[in-house]
């Protein structure tokens, strides 16, 4: 069962999504399991201590992608050795470039070696993180027309194939931990029955849509919150997360996934001033309103440049504190 819980910011997504694991726990489930960005996971970890106590929010997991990689992998006794990080990958990936340089033309220059280096660098992050291998750009590049473009795929999938073929004897490359969790997790019952929360992300990589389309298969119940009103839904405001709204609904409707209605959550939770209220429900609207009572906790500033304006941040943000 797959639904959605929508709301502008500041409408108390999580807090629901905190409030339905609660029950949960409460009522005697262990099979909790919470996934936000990993920056917020001490946040939301912090409220289920305050709604559980101690002792029951230990059952109620709390995991970025990272953490739920680690989790998974120590789980399933598949913890990786020789994990390397950016410096070896960067000398992993020179070492590629000096075994394919007589079969480039296009990055065959010396002085361009180090920009070379930042753009293979930048592309195999890129390709990692959606999945995307060199057959796969073997076979866009047969497709296209333009020489120099097919030149640059070419060349470019050459080294990054000698670069996993480098590290595929020795190494791990972190990058490509999302591909194993899923190897893992297709012949795993770990999170079988769970009930699993998606929260405060509002898009997704392919490499993570692939783990979420899995544990959807997996789970008893999958909730997800996103920023999203849906009566302003084609608006460039909430472009990208009814983008990922569509995704996630279309992954789960050809998965044979049940998809109940939505949650819709009004009004603010996060703050109780009126003008904020205002300022958000109108700012960037085609049909705004004009807000004709004093603010008391709204003000504007207009810098001369970025520097001043975070001076003038800075300083207002003392006054306040202090």
């Amino acid at each position: 069962m797959l639904q959605f819980i929508l709301g502008k910011s500041g409408s108390g997504k999580t807090s629901k999504a905190v409030e339905i694991l609660t029950k949960l726990r409460q009522s005697g489930d262990t099979k909790l399991l919470m996934l936000v960005p990993d920056q917020n996971s001490f946040e939301t970890e912090t409220a289920f201590l305050n709604s559980l106590g101690a002792g029951l929010c230990r059952d109620v997991k709390v995991f970025g992608f990272n953490r739920l990689c680690d989790y998974v992998f120590k789980k399933t006794g598949n913890i990786p050795h020789n994990v390397i990080d950016d410096g070896v990958r960067r000398i992993i990936l020179s070492k590629a470039l000096e075994q394919c340089q007589d079969n480039l033309s296009f990055f065959s220059s010396s002085k361009t070696r180090k920009s070379v280096l930042e753009l293979m660098l930048h592309s195999l992050t890129e390709w990692k993180k959606d999945n995307i291998t060199t057959d796969m750009i073997n076979a866009v590049s047969d497709n296209i027309e333009s020489e120099i473009l097919k030149n640059k795929l070419c060349e470019t999938s050459l080294v990054l194939e000698a670069y996993d073929a480098i590290l595929s004897d020795t190494y791990i490359d972190p990058l490509d931990n999302l591909k194993r969790l899923n190897n893992i997790l297709e012949s795993s019952s770990l999170f079988d029955d769970y009930t699993i929360v998606v929260d405060s992300f509002s898009g997704f990589t392919y490499g993570q849509l692939e783990i979420l389309s899995l544990l959807m298969r997996r789970a008893k119940a999958f909730y997800v919150t996103l920023n999203l009103d849906i009566e302003c839904k084609d608006s460039d405001l909430f472009a990208t997360t009814y983008r990922t709204y569509k995704l996630i609904r279309r992954t789960a409707k050809r998965g044979g996934i049940l998809v109940n209605p939505d949650i819709i959550l009004e009004g603010r939770v996060r703050s109780k001033h009126e003008e904020f209220s205002f300022l958000e429900k109108y700012a960037l609207r085609i049909n705004g309103e004009v807000y004709n009572k004093k603010t008391d906790n709204i003000e504007t500033f207009i810098a001369s440049d970025i520097y001043r304006e975070a001076q003038y941040v800075a300083r207002k943000i003392k006054s306040l504190v202090i």
